[in-house]
């Protein structure tokens, strides 16, 4: 199928980003083997997709095939020295990988001009540290021994 746009997420979409990241939750990885962890990452796709700012995939049937959860986080936040928007998570559909769409989700994200931030797993099996570093990304110190911190820093307007 092919892509046919990207639009803002709304909280109806929930349920179908939630299943695209259950699909994808074994690359991230994502642990989401209890009802309590299901429940709570649900409720975190729920919040992202109400609040955002985050985005979503479309084929041309309109059906979500990919999604850029994000939530907008503040240096006022004990312990958070970072204030843009934090990329949650993001994942497409085993058929619509490498067509540049996630790339496309990125630069929904970048458009709003902020300081953009992703954690990235070393168990992770997409390559999503050498995606974000191909889209200028910096690999930044970590707070955990077992992740990645990438960094986007919006370049300086005249």
């Amino acid at each position: 199928m092919k892509i046919l746009g990207f639009r803002r997420a709304r909280v109806e979409d929930a349920r179908r980003v939630f299943a695209i990241l259950n699909e994808v939750a074994s690359e991230i990885p994502l642990v989401l083997d209890t009802p309590e962890r299901g429940q709570a990452i649900r409720a975190v796709v729920e919040s992202c997709c109400q609040h955002g700012p985050s985005w979503i995939t479309l084929d041309e049937t309109g059906r979500i095939v990919g999604f850029l959860l994000g939530k907008m986080t503040t240096s006022d936040l004990v312990q958070m020295e970072f204030a843009g928007l934090e990329l949650v998570y993001g994942g497409m559909t085993t058929g619509q990988r490498g067509h540049g769409a996630f790339a496309n989700l990125l630069a929904q994200a970048k458009a709003l001009g902020l300081p953009l931030r992703a954690v990235v797993k070393h168990g992770n099996k997409s390559r999503m540290g050498q995606r974000l570093e191909r889209q200028q990304f910096v690999r930044t110190a970590s707070l955990r021994p077992n992740e990645d911190t990438f960094v986007w820093t919006p370049p300086p307007t005249c």
